[in-house]
C-alpha cells in the first residue's frame, strides 16, 4: 500500500500545479487595467489571482516534501487545505443564511414560491458542503497516508543504520 500512497501523492501535486498555473494564466488574462476599453479592473480576478500565487507557494512546499522526503512540508500543505476548506464552509453557511434573507425579502414572489426557493437553494448548498467535505477528507487521507509512507521509510532507514553499528 505504500508506493500507491506515494503515486497517488504525486498524481495530487500534479493536479495542484496543473490547477494554479491554469488559474493563474487565466485570471491574469482578465485582470485588465482601469479605463482599458471602457472596463473596471476585476476585483473578483485580482483576489483569485493571489489566492492562486498563494496557492501555487504551497504546491511548491508539496512538492519539495514529497521529493526530500520532509513530512513538515507535506503538513504545511495540509494545513493550507485545511484551512480553505473551512473558510468554504464558512463561505458557504454565509452565503446560504443570506441568499435566504435576500429572497425572503423579494416582494416579487408568494409566500409558496420563496419557500421552494429557499428550500431548494438549501439543498444546492448542503450538496456543495458534502462535495466539499468528501473533497477535503479524500485530500487528508492521500496526504495523510503519503506522510506515513515517508515517516515509516525514515524510520526502517534510521533502524537498518542502528543495525549496522
Amino acid at each position: 500500500m505504500a508506493p500507491n500512497f506515494r503515486v497517488m501523492g504525486y498524481i495530487y501535486t500534479g493536479l495542484c500545479w496543473a490547477a494554479s498555473i491554469l488559474l493563474i494564466i487565466n485570471t491574469s488574462n482578465t485582470v485588465k487595467p482601469s479605463g482599458y476599453y471602457g472596463e473596471k479592473t476585476s476585483v473578483v480576478s485580482i483576489i483569485i489571482l493571489f489566492g492562486s500565487l498563494i496557492s501555487l507557494i504551497f504546491n511548491a512546499l508539496l512538492t519539495f516534501g514529497l521529493l526530500m522526503h520532509r513530512v513538515q512540508f507535506i503538513k504545511y500543505h495540509l494545513r493550507f487545505v485545511s484551512t480553505i476548506y473551512a473558510l468554504c464552509i464558512i463561505g458557504l453557511f454565509i452565503g446560504c443564511i443570506l441568499g435566504g434573507i435576500v429572497i425572503g425579502n423579494n416582494g416579487e414572489m408568494d409566500v409558496n414560491g420563496i419557500g421552494a426557493a429557499v428550500t431548494v437553494m438549501s439543498w444546492i448548498v448542503i450538496s456543495a458542503i458534502t462535495f466539499v467535505t468528501l473533497e477535503y477528507a479524500l485530500i487528508a487521507w492521500i496526504l495523510k497516508g503519503v506522510m506515513r509512507v515517508i515517516s515509516n521509510k525514515r524510520m526502517t532507514v534510521s533502524d537498518n543504520a542502528n543495525e549496522m553499528t
